[in-house]
């Protein structure tokens, strides 16, 4: 589904992709596993927006990209008080 963004992902850590406009379904593994390398808590919270909490976990969970400290993390963080 190709999206107008609203929700605004630091156009740094996604090079490759005009992150105004891109397709969140396609892209959804990249922009998953960048934003929990590389985001801060701005792409998290548009993280969040864009994608179901299953949705991210379940990326996360079949990513070869993450390491399991990044995998642990994110399992955390996602369901933590921090993000709203």
């Amino acid at each position: 589904m190709l999206t107008e963004r609203l929700y605004i992902i630091n156009p740094e850590i996604l090079p490759e992709i005009n992150v105004f406009n891109f397709d969140t379904g396609i892209y959804r593994q990249i922009v998953i596993e960048r934003i929990i390398e590389h985001g801060d808590m701005d792409d998290w919270c548009a993280m969040i927006r864009l994608y179901s909490k299953r949705k991210i976990l379940h990326t996360v969970r079949k990513s070869e990209i993450l390491k399991k400290r990044d995998k642990d993390f994110a399992a955390f963080f996602i369901y933590s008080d921090f993000l709203k």
